[in-house]
């Protein structure tokens, strides 16, 4: 059986794929990479997916990091987390950033194994807004004029979190 894929938008960057993933993921593993490597952003709807559902569709891709905030993981399932808005007794149930909205996003650049995929698997939406977008840094990248590619090309960044809460703490005490 051959994917069934249709571009997400004019842009060319994604495109949303027609399977049921509870049933099929394996099977389609290579098929699913090969269109993720090829478009960059995979949309699967209409998914009823368990925890064990998730892993095995993460594990489609690779190695399932489980090295996640323990606060937020779930239990029994290394390597999910709840990001969520949600407050039960008090405290929030997932990952919060604390402005009503979740700016989720895949910032692994700093660990020595990238991960080559990030799901988000929503399972409460509203029934108006929670748009969720997108950015490709890659397109990003690539639409840059010459000029500005040619200046920044030998630069070269350094993404380390201890860096990052020494710079942070150093900022904190300088207030």
């Amino acid at each position: 059986m051959d994917l069934s894929l249709r571009p997400f938008d004019e842009s060319g960057f994604g495109v949303v794929v027609d399977a049921n993933l509870a049933t099929d993921a394996e099977r389609l593993a290579p098929q699913l990479v090969a269109a993720l490597h090829q478009h960059r952003l995979l949309i699967v709807p209409r998914q009823h997916l368990t925890h064990a559902d998730l892993l095995t569709v993460a594990s489609c891709f690779g190695r399932v990091d489980t090295s996640v905030d323990r606060r937020y993981a779930v239990g029994g399932f290394p390597g999910l987390t709840v990001i969520s808005n949600i407050v039960e007794d008090g405290e929030h149930i997932g990952v919060y950033d604390g402005d009503n909205e979740e700016e989720w996003h895949a910032d692994n650049s700093f660990k020595p194994q990238l991960t080559s995929a990030t799901m988000l698997y929503s399972v409460i939406t509203p029934e108006h807004g929670g748009e969720t977008r997108f950015a490709d840094a890659t397109r990003a990248y690539a639409d840059l004029p010459d000029a500005v590619r040619q200046r920044i090309d030998p630069m070269r960044a350094r993404h380390s979190l201890e860096l990052l809460r020494a710079l942070q703490s150093q900022a904190r005490r300088a207030w």
